[in-house]
């Protein structure tokens, strides 16, 4: 531990401090400000953290920057600060105490970076007009600031303009010191910051670190330094990376690489940084040494190799060309020296560049006459690394994958004696296919996954989507012929395998799988084919032997049952009627047939795809024989399975095994096609007769109802209109005797005014009597 980061603070502590304080701001003697500085540097941290020194200081520098006669003076001052900011080592858990002084180390950055001009003086010390010595410990104190406060100094450096661009030509014209320096700070500076990153390469880092790597001869600790700015810059950038692209860059890996390999000594690195005498001891108090664990110059280009190659479309023409193609060999053949992982990771590259860039996949095939190929091929076939083999088998995976031309030119070397081509053939079929026999000499050797599944991928991809060369396959023998037997071909060799892997009741399950995977992938969408397995009664016999539909693993039942779905689907049924309905109806049955394909459909491989083609190597420990690509074709098959069978079953005669068959010259594909429509539409009729007879008694029902609701009505209707009557004469005999009433009424009254016209002609003339008498 430092013995200066311990102490307390006191009355003299503080008077003395205020003197030292005192001298170095108002002194006119340089060594009594260099003297106050120095014993400034001796007194603990918490004392000064208090008085705040490091914010008086900064201070004093921002004043007196300009002052040429005080270069001692802001020499001792950075060193001060330095010691104020950098960070302890702590052994074992941190104290109480240690807490304090790390909390008094951050107080004192922030000091430093509040106050005013100083992020402007720090710039103006880093300008070649000062000593390197100052420049050097400027540069120590900005790093010491960015560990302790990173967001906010990247700030301040951005509103600081120029900062950048002086600290890049510190990497040009400077003492190599001051240039580790600098790379370090900038390196710290741009992690995180696009910003920042993007300033630096417009500014031209990219070319001033490569030109330094290039003088330091690609290895040792500062050019390691440099790969490691150049992964920061390049870090979630795809603007600098394609900026690293286009500047051509990507053309000066190759030299760092052979710098790199030749200077390697088995799993370490040659080389150590250089150093300027007179700035040595100033170096020791600044810098820290690296660990010998560091990742080595190699990995840290790769991991660059690595970055361009994460954008899609993005640079992968150039990280294919002859000359890189050429450095990754080189690399990749040396086993002894340059570490698996290094091999891996360049493999991947250079797999996702051929599958990016098609131009990449011919100029990779053809170049040096494809031994880098067959190289590849190799190592994929050579099953002892699992790493190593899962990656060349990516390679090869992105080669072939929508390349025909690469597809016809491989299944060409199957043949003992390499066909005549328009290009150069590739001379590895004959390996491949021993490695794919190895169980003929070496039994035991069918208890290895891992390699039968190299050799039968490695066949698919030569031949998936490819007609001819599945046509080519079919059609060459793989042997020279011995005697009179005739010379094996491909699907002789795919059923010999599979009856060796049921044979030995030791072999390994997938193995099975595989080979009857890899037979399925031949009669995919290949009449010629089925064509030849169905006419070989030899092979077929002996798959049917085998009982395969029986296993009670779903993956060897479906599949042994999907190679027989494969020839229903593509082969003229008519053609080859008697046969496929001995084998689909009689052999197998009906109802075994689609529970395998059934069953198939229902495992996990077949529920959890892989994709066709992917960006990253497929994982050899858990193997999935289901992509994207296998599980469309047997969904296809699948559908098509029920009315191909129909067509094979439907006959006029129930006892079809003694029927003649018709020659496919008499009846053709539409006839077939016709009866089964015909038949499709009987099914229909006599659905739609049934469906129209239901209907038919529903209506009958209906109308039932309806006449029984009818008469209900009808009697309804008579019981009341008989009461309507009744109650109508009623109403009649009441009316005429109200009638009578009425006219009775009527005479009545006619009477009483009879009577009163009398009383009152009889009152009138009482009146004239009584008047009369009255005159009298």
């Amino acid at each position: 531990m430092f013995s200066f980061l311990v102490g307390s603070s006191s009355s003299s502590d503080m008077r003395s401090l205020g003197r030292l304080l005192s001298r170095v701001e108002h002194s006119s003697v340089i060594d009594e400000k260099v003297d106050a500085l120095q014993q400034l540097a001796d007194c603990s941290i918490t004392s000064l953290t208090e008085n705040k020194i490091a914010e008086q200081l900064i201070k004093v520098l921002v004043k007196t920057v300009n002052d040429d006669d005080d270069a001692d003076v802001h020499t001792e001052i950075l060193k001060v600060l330095c010691v104020m900011t950098t960070k302890p080592v702590f052994e074992g858990p941190p104290t109480e105490e240690d807490i304090t002084t790390m909390q008094n180390i951050m107080e004192n950055g922030e000091m430093i970076l509040s106050a005013d001009g100083s992020i402007d003086a720090l710039h103006l010390l880093l300008s070649p007009s000062y000593s390197a010595m100052i420049r050097l410990f400027t540069l120590q104190l900005l790093l010491r600031i960015l560990k302790l406060h990173t967001s906010r100094l990247q700030e301040s450096i951005l509103n600081c303009s120029g900062f950048i661009k002086t600290l890049i030509e510190t990497l040009i014209s400077s003492p190599e010191i001051l240039r580790n320096e600098a790379i370090l700070l900038l390196d710290a500076l741009v992690c995180g910051n696009p910003a920042i990153q993007g300033i630096a390469a417009f500014e031209g880092v990219f070319e001033s670190l490569l030109a330094i790597s290039k003088d330091e001869n690609g290895v040792g600790i500062v050019a390691c330094d440099c790969y490691k700015l150049i992964l920061s810059l390049l870090q979630d950038n795809p603007s600098n990376v394609n900026y690293f692209r286009e500047l051509g860059c990507i053309s000066l890996l190759p030299a760092l690489f052979c710098f790199a390999h030749d200077h390697l000594i088995p799993r370490k690195l040659v080389g150590s940084p250089k150093a300027t005498p007179d700035l040595s001891e100033a170096r020791e108090e600044g810098a820290i040494s690296p660990s010998l664990s560091e990742p080595s110059g190699l990995d840290l280009l790769t991991n660059i190799l690595e970055r361009l190659g994460d954008q899609p479309k993005v640079a992968q023409a150039q990280l294919c060309s002859p000359t890189m193609v050429d450095c990754y060999f080189k690399l990749i053949d040396d086993s002894d020296n340059v570490s698996a992982r290094i091999r891996c990771s360049l493999l991947r590259i250079l797999g996702r560049s051929l599958v990016q860039c098609k131009q990449a996949q011919d100029a990779f095939a053809l170049y040096d006459n494809g031994s880098r190929f067959s190289y590849i091929f190799r190592m994929a076939l050579d099953c002892q690394d699992i790493e190593l083999c899962s990656n060349s088998l990516f390679v090869l995976e992105c080669m072939y994958f929508d390349n025909s031309k690469a597809q016809i030119t491989s299944v060409s070397t199957l043949a003992p004696i390499p066909q005549t081509l328009d290009i150069n053939p590739i001379m590895f079929g004959q390996q491949l296919i021993e490695a794919l026999n190895l169980w003929q000499s070496d039994r035991k050797s069918l208890r290895d996954p891992l390699h039968f599944w190299v050799c039968t991928r490695l066949l698919s991809l030569m031949i998936r989507r490819n007609e001819t060369a599945k046509q080519i396959v079919i059609n060459t023998s793989l042997f020279e012929p011995f005697e009179d037997v005739a010379a094996p071909r491909f699907i002789d060799m795919c059923v010999k395998g599979i009856q060796a892997a049921f044979d030995n009741n030791q072999a390994d399950s997938r193995v099975r799988c595989f080979f009857i995977w890899l037979l399925c992938e031949c009669l995919i969408d290949c009449r010629e084919a089925v064509v030849v397995l169905l006419d070989s009664a030899h092979l077929c016999e002996t798959l049917l032997s085998m009982r395969t539909w029986k296993s009670p693993d779903p993956l060897i039942s479906g599949l042994s049952t999907f190679i027989w779905a494969l020839c229903l689907a593509v082969v003229d049924i008519q053609t080859q009627k008697p046969k496929l309905h001995r084998i689909i109806k009689e052999v197998i049955g009906l109802d075994t047939f689609k529970a395998c394909l059934h069953s198939l459909q229902l495992t996990r491989d077949f529920q959890n795809p892989r994709n066709e083609l992917s960006f990253e190597p497929l994982s050899l420990t858990k193997i999935n024989m289901f992509d994207s690509f296998m599980v469309e074709k047997v969904m296809q098959v699948y559908d098509l399975c029920d009315s191909r069978i129909l067509t094979l079953i439907v006959s006029r005669d129930d006892d079809v095994s003694s029927k003649v068959a018709v020659p496919s010259s008499i009846v053709s594909d539409e006839l077939i096609a016709a009866r089964s429509r015909i038949t499709d539409l009987e099914l229909q009729l006599s659905d739609a007769l049934s469906a129209l007879a239901s209907k038919t008694d529903d209506a009958a029902l209906t109308r039932y109802r309806l006449d029984l609701a009818q008469k209900e009505l009808k009697d309804m209707a008579q019981e009341r209109a008989g009461q309507d009557n009744v109650e109508l004469e009623k109403l009649r005999h009441e009316h005429n005797e109200l009638l009578e009433q009425h006219n009775d009424l009527l005479l009545l009254l006619g009477s009483y005014e009879k009577e009163a016209c009398l009383v009152t002609v009889k009152a009138g003339e009482r009146a004239e009597l009584l008047a009369a008498h009255s005159d009298t």
